[in-house]
């Protein structure tokens, strides 16, 4: 059985989220190395939590885990010095990417946030391009803008590996899906406040 060292400062830094985070990364470190393989928590699945959730959890332990992890095979020797999970690489295609949804569905989210940057390195890693995120943005600016959706135009929903490459084979007629009543509703009072006060 390996066996595996890891910073006090870890468990400490996880007890400011919520419970299920120890819990899983409990569970996640019996697996050794494998851990730290950026594509790991993409396959991961719990029957009662979200997989943003799942996701969040991972990039907040896999940063905490920066401090340095050892492992140890069975007969308790190392079997590496400490080893630091990589850094994800903030490219300037992801910056370009978080700029471009910000711009696109005035959102303030930040290019340097460790569950943005995981989604767009898992993407890219796909084989996607910068282009097929630009186009994944337009597609479902197009589609929720001004409607109840609009809430999900967020990286963790546009980028997820379940629904990027739908979104992106999405077809871009120029109209919007019908929108509910309560959205005509909405988009009316502010055409009116429009009007009145311009």
């Amino acid at each position: 059985m390996q066996k595996v060292i890891i910073p006090i400062q870890f468990f400490d830094a996880l007890k400011k989220h919520q419970p299920i985070y120890r819990l899983m990364w409990i569970e996640w470190l019996s697996q050794g190395e494998k851990v730290l393989d950026p594509r790991f928590c993409e396959n991961l699945r719990y029957d009662k939590v979200p997989r943003e959730k799942i996701t969040e959890c991972y990039a907040i332990g896999l940063d905490y885990l920066r401090e340095g992890i050892s492992f140890f095979d069975d007969e308790g020797k190392p079997k590496k010095e400490a080893t630091k999970p990589s850094r994800v690489d903030i490219t300037p295609i992801a910056i370009e990417i978080v700029e471009y949804l910000n711009k696109k569905a005035n959102t303030q989210y930040k290019p340097k946030s460790g569950t943005t940057i995981q989604l767009i390195s898992g993407r890219l890693s796909e084989g996607f391009t910068k282009e097929d995120f630009l186009k994944v943005i337009d597609n479902k600016v197009e589609h929720w803008k001004n409607t109840e959706q609009e809430q999900y135009l967020r990286p963790i929903t546009l980028f997820s590996k379940s629904k990027f490459e739908s979104y992106l084979n999405q077809p871009r007629n120029g109209t919007k899906k019908s929108t509910s009543s309560i959205d005509q509703v909405r988009n009316a009072v502010k055409e009116a406040k429009s009007k009145l006060f311009d």
